[in-house]
């Protein structure tokens, strides 16, 4: 049996399991479509016999000559009309053409009258064929397919048991929750599966193919949620998810800022910024700058009255949303290694391509909406179940729908962007500010005030990236200015001064010029060498993860790379990396450092830090786990590809490789045999530099025993202080008690630099505490002699060390290491160094 049946009625198709009846969604009577119908004419979808008309017309069935009966039920609980509002064409019994009239129903009088106006068309009797359903968006009646009956087959064992298969409780890992980017990958995990799956919390569920409805949820860090399955690959689809959540969903350490989540408080209430006025705000990217406001007001797009029909319409919106998603696609190719900036692109992507989003841009096409109409009521929808959610992250996320509401209107209408002619010297005010807004900014634009935002927005860890001094969350005292007062600007601290005074001014403009000669001359001397006044070379190096970030590097004047983590290169992977793809990655970044050195630590995966790429098992303590050379074992093809890709590396005196992780002689022992062994059977003679990072205590405390076997050190301050004060650098409630300046940290650092240097090799530091400026001279009197930092700090902090002398490091060093507290330390620092 084939059988093709139209639709009967026009409009937009919606789900079956979304008509508000369970006797349809649950398909008691049978599986089929329903229709939002845009007119209210009813017609013949196949040939056949009219097997049956309802007295009260609000239902009739059709028979094909194969036997197969076709029903078409105009609304829910429509039988209590009795008729009213509908009128026949046909009776029982009576033959039919395709696209012959059969009902005509009043679609306001019905809509009005009942639960529902949807016009389902179900196949009864399906039960030994394979039903196949249209995936458009629109159907036009008697026109367009809508259902297929094909070829008998037999019932899977899943469908003759009509068995959901629901997983064990899993504990959400993530510390923000399940935001835009878990939601988007745990979407697209289920979207490669054929079964209906949806995630459960607390007796609510959503779907698991659409990131608003995930996120709609609002699942927090440790919430415990099940996912459900049922379908031809359910068993499949479970075996793919839960793993993937219990891992975190690829989300990194890196990405969670729990001390960043402040909301504004109402310290602005009632400031009066006619006159000298210090308002406070949120952080969200430090520096300090003076200039005069410019307001931004908010674009508005005027929305079309025109509309040519549902059909055209719905082709004007594919065409608008596929041209958006193409601009992404080159957004993402252009910014490809530019890590932070390609992900918010990859999110807006994902976004677009939300079944419940587009769902619902579709449905309002269909009720009669043209399309930037429909697209805006779609995202409304989308934004009323973010706003709901207790997760501040999720909420945030609002703002990228606003974004992308904005790019598809106006390539729907074809309006231009508003071209700002921001006079040099500004600084920028609004009320929130978009991803897109941010992508403009020009030279012109010295800072950035915004009433709303967070300091973990998207637009905010854009401004971050580019140095732009933010503050956000001020409120709406901002709603007083007018364009062109002057104000100062200290991100750094958090607070914004408006027309002020003569005095004040006049300090800031001071202080500007200051940083400002003092950056320029750094800037003009970062290529050299930094050199202490007593004749020490400390070397400072990039701190990387992509290609991108060694070019910066190169250019910002660094040594060499004092780190990369490999790991992030692939991060969006989805199969282990081959040898050739990460050989071609590696060269790439090699040749950019121009014939500097460059350390490479090896993949430092695993336990708290997931890959899609890698199946690791459940852990109580991740942290404490399968992490870095931990994992090399269980996971030989992946460390394999990467000894290849970096033994082959040219020239070999350039390469630095670096393993994570090690903590015993046991394990240090046995990957120098797996390096020998890889290198003679590749037939290399070339020796090769191998060193190991300090972030496990024993490996500090015995230095002198592991020193003897490798190149150098390389101390990894974030992972050395959370395993020294046993506080995982995660918590947000106990992150204000974990500092690198812990003189038990300090100790071991000590430790660790004292065997590099009585065995003639270097220690550096790569971790967060190298690019603080308050820690470098602690660091040098501590015996380091190589830092791997960001790129914007190469310059500051190679002038910094150029007035420094180690005898006097030294001797400071060895005073803080004899302090009680970390407070204490940082104390000592300030009195020291004013830093």
């Amino acid at each position: 049996m084939n059988l093709e049946i139209l639709a009967p009625v026009s409009g937009a198709v919606i789900p079956i399991e979304q008509v508000p009846d369970p006797a349809f969604s649950e398909k008691m009577l049978g599986d089929g479509l329903a229709v939002n119908p845009t007119n209210g004419m009813v017609v013949a979808p196949i040939d056949g016999v009219v097997s049956s008309l309802h007295k009260s017309l609000h239902a009739v069935s059709i028979t094909s000559e194969s036997g197969a009966e076709v029903l078409i039920h105009i609304g829910v609980e429509t039988v209590n009309l009795q008729g009213k509002g509908f009128k026949a064409f046909v009776k029982q019994d009576n033959k039919v053409k395709k696209g012959d009239k059969l009902i005509e129903f009043d679609v306001d009088f019905i809509t009005a009258n009942a639960p529902s106006g949807l016009v389902i068309t179900i196949i009864t009797n399906p039960m030994d064929v394979e039903v196949f359903k249209t995936k458009a968006s629109l159907v036009e009646a008697g026109k367009s397919f809508l259902l297929n009956i094909g070829e008998r087959r037999e019932p899977s064992a899943l469908e003759l048991e009509g068995e959901e298969i629901i997983s064990t409780p899993i504990k959400i890992v993530n510390k923000n929750g399940f935001h835009a980017r878990p939601a988007g990958v745990l979407a697209n995990i289920a979207n490669k599966f054929k079964s209906k799956i949806e995630i459960e919390k607390n007796g609510k569920k959503a779907s698991a193919k659409s990131i608003v409805s995930i996120m709609g949820l609002g699942i927090e860090y440790q919430d415990s949620i099940t996912i459900l399955a049922s379908g031809p690959d359910a068993e499949e689809a479970l075996k793919a998810l839960m793993p993937a959540v219990k891992e975190g969903l690829n989300e990194t350490e890196e990405e969670h800022h729990p001390a960043l989540q402040t909301v504004a408080s109402d310290a602005n209430t009632g400031a009066d910024l006619s006159k000298e006025t210090k308002i406070t705000g949120i952080s969200a990217s430090a520096g300090f700058v003076t200039g005069k406001v410019f307001l931004m007001a908010e674009e508005t797009i005027e929305i079309p009255s025109t509309n040519q029909g549902p059909a055209k319409e719905a082709e004007i919106l594919d065409k608008a949303l596929a041209s958006v998603k193409n601009n992404i696609k080159e957004e993402i190719k252009e910014n490809k290694g530019k890590h932070s900036f390609e992900e918010i692109l990859k999110t807006h992507l994902g976004i677009l391509e939300d079944h419940f989003l587009i769902d619902n841009a579709n449905s309002f096409v269909g009720a009669g909406k043209n399309a930037a109409e429909a697209f805006v009521n779609a995202v409304e929808k989308s934004v009323e179940i973010l706003n709901a959610a207790q997760n501040n992250l999720i909420k945030e996320r609002i703002a990228d729908y606003k974004d992308l509401q904005r790019r598809v209107v106006m390539t729907i209408t074809g309006a231009k962007p508003k071209i700002l002619n921001v006079p040099a010297g500004s600084v920028l005010v609004g009320q929130e500010f978009l991803p897109n807004d941010i992508s403009k900014l020009n030279a012109n634009v010295l800072g950035v005030i915004s009433a709303g935002g967070s300091a973990t927005s998207h637009a905010s860890i854009m401004l971050r990236n580019a140095g732009m001094p933010a503050l956000v969350a001020v409120g709406s005292v901002l709603k007083q200015l007018k364009g062109g007062e002057e104000v100062i600007l200290n991100a750094a601290e958090g607070y914004a001064v408006f027309n002020p005074s003569d005095s004040v001014k006049k300090e800031a403009l001071t202080r500007v010029e200051a940083d400002k000669k003092a950056h320029e001359q750094n800037l003009l001397n970062a290529s050299k060498p930094a050199v202490t006044i007593d004749g020490v070379a400390i070397s400072v190096e990039g701190n990387i993860g992509s290609l991108d970030e060694a070019v910066k590097s190169a250019q910002s004047g660094a040594d060499g790379i004092g780190l990369i983590r490999t790991e992030f290169i692939f991060a969006n992977n989805k199969t282990i990396p081959s040898e050739e793809e990460q050989y071609k990655a590696y060269s790439d970044i090699l040749n950019a450092m121009g014939g500097k050195p460059v350390t490479f630590r090896t993949f430092d995966v695993g336990g708290d830090k997931p890959v899609a790429y890698m199946n690791l098992p459940k852990e109580e303590n991740p942290i404490m786990g399968l992490r870095g050379v931990r994992n090399y074992e269980a996971n030989k093809e992946l460390i394999t590809n990467q000894i290849r890709a970096l033994l082959r590396l040219k020239p070999q005196a350039n390469v630095r490789i670096m393993i994570p992780m090690i903590s015993s002689a046991r394990e240090l022992d046995h990957m120098i045999n797996v390096f020998d062994e890889e290198k003679k059977s590749m037939g290399l003679k070339e020796d090769y530099n191998l060193g190991i990072m300090v972030e496990v205590p024993s490996v500090a405390i015995l230095a002198d025993r592991f020193i003897e076997k490798i190149s150098f050190f390389s101390i990894g301050t974030n992972d050395l202080t959370q395993y020294t004060v046993a506080i995982d650098r995660g918590n947000a409630q106990l992150a204000k008690f974990s500092s690198s300046f812990n003189p038990a940290v300090l100790t071991l650092i000590n430790m660790a630099s004292t065997a590099a240097n009585k065995a003639g090799k270097k220690a550096g530091v790569c971790g967060g505490m190298a690019s603080q400026m308050n820690a470098v001279a602690l660091l040098i009197g501590l015996g380091v002699r190589e830092l791997a930092v960001s790129a914007p700090e190469i310059a500051n902090i190679k002038a910094l060390i150029r007035t420094l002398s180690v005898k006097e490091c030294e001797a400071f060093a060895k005073e803080a290491i004899s302090l009680r507290s970390s407070v204490n330390v940082r104390e000592l620092v300030k009195q020291k160094f004013n830093l």
